[in-house]
């Protein structure tokens, strides 16, 4: 798929918006050569979110599960003259030196104070390259400089299984999809009316229906 010109992104208004309507800067399509991007849709809101990694897939089920983030923007531009000036003044080559693109940021979340939190997410220490250090370094004085609190974070310290519990209810989130029992618990663990530890615990239908006839979820709605 042909890249488009950062003139057709700015003609476009990618990297606006909040929530529903928002636009990230950069899609999965962008990077389709990559093969380990990925389109998630917002069990909340709809819309499509594009993780560049399976890093940042992980990382954006986790802050979507969390009920102090408000709004998750992905791929997120940062204004380009300021990340130059910061370039220039670290004494590193600015990544898009030529070609008129923005560096972008992972995830700017919103919380529900209504502060900002920026993350870059990578896979792993080990994966971060010279030349990412340096561009990382561009992107911590940006938000720095905006007094906005920035941090990485690595893929491989999320819990798979907290994510792949986080995947099986938010499937239900709309009762609309709820056809069964099963189906219905889940429903009501991804919209917090029952609790269960997603962290130690594993969503199975058999342990599911275990829990349910015990009575574990009775009274347990918050």
């Amino acid at each position: 798929m042909k890249k488009q010109s950062a003139l057709s992104k700015y003609k476009k208004e990618l990297g606006t918006g909040h929530g529903a309507n928002y636009k990230p800067y950069y899609t999965a399509n962008h990077y389709n050569s990559m093969g380990t991007a990925s389109i998630i849709v917002d069990w909340k809101h709809g819309r499509s979110i594009h993780c560049m990694s399976q890093a940042e897939a992980k990382f954006y089920y986790l802050m979507r599960w969390d009920d102090n983030v408000v709004d998750i923007r992905e791929q997120y531009p940062l204004n380009r003259t300021v990340t130059k000036m910061i370039a220039d003044i670290l004494e590193i080559s600015h990544p898009y030196p030529n070609t008129g693109y923005c560096m972008t940021t992972d995830f700017l979340v919103t919380e529900a104070d209504g502060r900002y939190h920026a993350y870059a997410v990578k896979y792993s220490k080990k994966s971060i390259d010279a030349k990412e250090y340096r561009w990382l370094a561009i992107e911590a004085a940006y938000w720095k400089k905006l007094g906005i609190r920035f941090d990485l974070v690595y893929g491989e310290d999320i819990s798979d299984k907290f994510v792949n519990n986080i995947r099986a209810v938010v499937e239900y989130y709309d009762s609309r999809n709820v056809v069964d029992l099963v189906t219905d618990i889940k429903h009501k663990i991804a919209t917090k009316k029952y609790r269960f530890d997603m962290l130690n615990d594993v969503i199975r239908k058999d342990r599911l229906l275990k829990m349910y006839y015990e009575g574990a979820f009775n009274n347990e709605e918050c």
